[in-house]
C-alpha cells in the first residue's frame, strides 16, 4: 500500500502559511538570524533545525542558539494557532503535480494509494477543524484517486510490511515509518518522488507480481471510466422509469459489480455530500454521517453479497448491515434498556420536521452527550428497475452507515424514530447541540402552542 502525506506533499500548507502577515513576519525574523548568525543551520528543514538547537542547548545551556529557538518557537506557535483555525485547510492550493503522482501511484501499485496525515490538535476529537477540512479537502481535490483517509499522529502504525511505501515530506515521519518496518520516500517535489517511487516499486517483487493478476486489479474497477455502452443502456431505463425525476444518467452516479449497477440520483448524492461531518443544526433531522470513503463500500458489498429482493413491485432490494472493508461513516443511534423503563437522566427530548416526498413529518428522539460510533459495515436500499448487459440495475433510495445486521446491541431499530423511546433507542450527539436544545418544548413548538391559542381569541 502507498500513503501519501498531506501537508507539503499534496496541499501548500506553507502557500497558506504565508498569506498570514504575522506567519510571514515570524518566519522572516528565523532565516534572517539563520542567514546572518547561525549560518550552520542553513538548508535544514524546520524539524532538523528544532533537533540541532535542542541538542546545543542540552550540551550548552547558554548558548547563543537561544535566540534562535525563542524566534523559532514563536514562528512555530503562531502556525499552530492559524493551521488550528477553520477553514485553513478548506482553502490550501495543491502542491504542482500532486494529482498526476497521485494517479501515477495507483497505477504503478494496481491499488489506489491512502492518504495518511498528522492532525493538528487532537486526532480523536470530531470537531476538529484541521480532521474535518483535510477530509473534506482530498474529497474535492482527488475525489476517487485515493482510497482513504488516515488522520494520526501515529504514522507507523499503519505498516504491515515493507512494501507499505510513505511519500512525506519530514524526516521524522520517514524515520518512523522505517522504523515500525515500512519503506519510505523523502519528498522534494513530486518530480523526485515519483521517481524514487517507480524505481522502488520495480525493484519489489511482490508489488509487480500483484500488479500482474488481472483478477487482483478487476475489484477497483469502480475507479475505471464505465463503458459508454453501460451508461446508454443505464439511461435507456432511467428515461423511461417514470419514479426516477433524475434523468441525467452520468459516469460519477454509477456503482458497478459483476452482478450489480447501482444508479445514485442527485438528490441521493446531495443528502449524502450533506451528511460528511456530524455537525447538526437546530431544526435539522439527526442521523449517521459519512466518510468520503462511502462509495468505496456501496462497491464493495455489492460485489461481494446478494441482496434481498422482493418478487413485488417496486422490487426493493437491499444490503443490510454488511461489511464492507473500508470505514464507510459513523452511527449516531444507541440503545439503553433504562430508556423504556422510563429512566432519562443524561436524555433530553428533541422535536423536529424531517422532509419526506413533498411534505414533513414531526418527530420527538431522544439525544445523548456521546461520541459516535465509527463503523465499516453499509446498508443499502433501493429498487431493482431493469437489467444491463445482464447486471441488475437498483436506484438507489438510500444508503447509510450501519451497525452488523442492523441491529444495535443485537436489537432491531425500529423503522419509524417516534418509536425509537418505547424500544430503548436514542441519537448519540454532541454536547454543543446537547446545549443548545431546550430542557422542555421547543421554542417552535411553544410558537405553534401560542400560534393556537391566538386564533380561539
Amino acid at each position: 500500500m502507498i500513503y501519501f502525506d498531506l501537508d507539503g506533499v499534496l496541499a501548500d500548507m506553507e502557500s497558506g502559511l504565508m498569506q498570514n502577515a504575522e506567519v510571514k513576519s515570524l518566519r522572516v525574523i528565523v532565516d534572517d538570524l539563520i542567514s546572518s548568525k547561525f549560518t550552520d543551520y542553513k538548508g535544514l528543514v524546520d524539524d532538523d533545525i528544532k533537533t540541532k538547537f535542542k541538542s546545543e542547548l542540552e550540551s550548552n545551556p547558554e548558548s547563543e542558539v537561544k535566540e534562535l529557538k525563542k524566534a523559532f518557537s514563536k514562528y512555530t506557535s503562531k502556525v499552530f494557532s492559524v493551521a488550528s483555525k477553520p477553514g485553513f485547510y478548506r482553502n490550501l492550493p495543491l502542491m504542482p503535480g500532486s494529482v498526476e503522482m497521485v494517479k501515477k501511484a495507483g497505477e504503478l501499485s494496481g491499488e489506489l494509494p491512502n492518504i495518511l496525515s498528522a492532525p493538528v490538535g487532537d486526532e480523536n476529537d470530531l470537531n476538529n477543524p484541521s480532521v474535518i477540512e483535510k477530509r473534506e479537502w482530498v474529497d474535492e481535490h482527488f475525489g476517487e484517486l485515493v482510497n482513504e483517509v488516515i488522520i494520526t499522529i501515529d504514522k507507523g502504525k499503519v505498516v504491515k510490511s515493507k512494501d507499505d511505501i510513505l511519500i512525506d515530506d519530514r524526516p521524522k515521519y520517514v524515520e518512523k515509518f522505517e522504523s515500525a518496518g515500512g519503506t519510505a520516500i523523502l519528498y522534494k517535489d513530486s518530480v523526485q518522488a515519483t521517481a524514487e517511487l517507480v524505481k522502488l516499486i520495480e525493484s519489489k517483487p511482490s508489488v509487480v507480481e500483484k500488479v500482474s493478476n488481472k483478477r487482483w486489479i478487476k475489484t477497483f474497477r469502480i475507479f475505471e471510466n464505465t463503458e459508454p455502452s453501460i451508461i446508454d443502456e443505464v439511461k435507456k431505463i432511467v428515461d423511461e422509469n417514470q419514479y426516477i425525476t433524475d434523468k441525467d444518467v452520468t459516469d460519477d452516479k454509477l456503482v458497478v459489480s459483476d452482478k450489480w449497477i447501482v444508479y445514485i440520483s442527485k438528490g441521493t448524492m446531495d443528502h449524502i455530500k450533506s451528511h460528511m461531518s456530524p455537525s447538526v443544526e437546530l431544526g435539522d433531522a439527526p442521523g449517521s454521517y459519512y466518510t468520503k470513503d462511502w462509495k468505496l463500500g456501496v462497491k464493495n458489498v455489492i460485489s461481494k453479497n446478494e441482496p434481498q429482493v422482493s418478487d413485488k413491485p417496486p422490487f426493493r432490494t437491499a444490503w443490510t448491515g454488511l461489511d464492507s472493508g473500508v470505514k464507510v461513516g459513523f452511527v449516531t443511534i444507541g440503545h439503553d434498556d433504562k430508556i423504556s423503563k422510563g429512566e432519562l437522566d443524561g436524555y433530553k427530548k428533541y422535536t423536529y420536521e424531517r422532509p419526506v416526498r413533498d411534505s414533513k413529518v414531526e418527530e420527538t428522539i431522544l439525544i445523548k452527550v456521546e461520541d459516535a460510533k465509527e463503523t465499516n459495515f453499509l446498508t443499502i436500499v433501493g429498487a431493482k428497475v431493469g437489467e444491463v448487459s445482464g447486471k441488475g440495475l437498483i436506484s438507489l433510495w438510500t444508503t447509510y452507515p450501519d451497525l452488523k445486521d442492523g441491529k444495535v446491541d443485537g436489537k432491531d431499530i425500529p423503522m419509524n424514530r417516534s418509536e425509537f423511546e418505547k424500544a430503548g433507542f436514542y441519537f448519540k450527539c454532541t454536547k454543543e447541540f446537547f446545549d443548545k436544545v431546550p430542557n422542555e418544548v421547543s421554542e417552535s413548538k411553544r410558537f405553534k402552542y401560542l400560534k393556537t391559542f391566538e386564533s380561539f381569541s
